[in-house]
């Protein structure tokens, strides 16, 4: 506690020191006996002083024979303006747009014949009820697929069955029907 009395001592002091030097230093207001321009006195203008003396009246023209300044060029155009007025946006409105010519797009490849073997490696890993739907987990390998009935799986088959037993995926492309047994142990059946 001695410590924190201390320094709020010594700070303390700091502030009255540094108080009493502001004072001291600080401008004080100064008054003169006599003003020097009366308050309300029409001002007095300084006569001007000639450039030349009076009894000079030539006129130097080997002033005018000086090598002429010539134009470097410009770095940046330093009167260009920041922002663009109305004026210039209007302008730019009012030119007439380039002609866009459309390109025919072809049409995207048609998808690939995939043999029914592709479809031989999905496997059954597993399904979840939730509120009286079952969705089904399967893998071919690489990625698993979360699906319920009418579902597509990895773009190319449909899940047209589910039951307690199988899941029947139909291919996209050929239409072919496989069936996937619910059972871990078993591979997919073709018909």
């Amino acid at each position: 506690m001695n410590r924190q009395k201390l320094i709020l001592s010594i700070l303390l002091i700091a502030l009255a020191l540094s108080i009493g030097y502001a004072f001291w230093k600080s401008p004080r207001q100064g008054s003169v006996a006599k003003l020097k321009y009366v308050p309300g006195a029409a001002a007095v203008k300084a006569p001007v002083k000639a450039a030349a003396p009076a009894g000079d009246k030539r006129v130097r023209l080997d002033l005018l024979e000086g090598a002429a300044a010539t134009f470097s060029g410009f770095r940046r155009n330093i009167f260009k303006p920041i922002f663009l007025g109305e004026a210039e946006l209007a302008a730019r409105a009012a030119r007439p747009a380039a002609k866009k010519i459309a390109k025919a797009v072809p049409p995207p490849p048609p998808a690939p014949y995939v043999p029914p073997k592709d479809i031989a490696r999905l496997t059954f890993l597993g399904f979840l009820q939730k509120d009286g739907r079952k969705k089904v987990f399967l893998s071919n390998n690489s990625e698993i697929f979360v699906v319920k009935q009418g579902d597509s799986v990895a773009g190319r088959y449909q899940l047209v069955r589910l039951t307690d037993d199988s899941v029947t995926l139909r291919s996209t492309v050929t239409g072919d029907e496989t069936v996937i047994p619910i059972a871990e142990s078993r591979p997919p059946v073709m018909p």
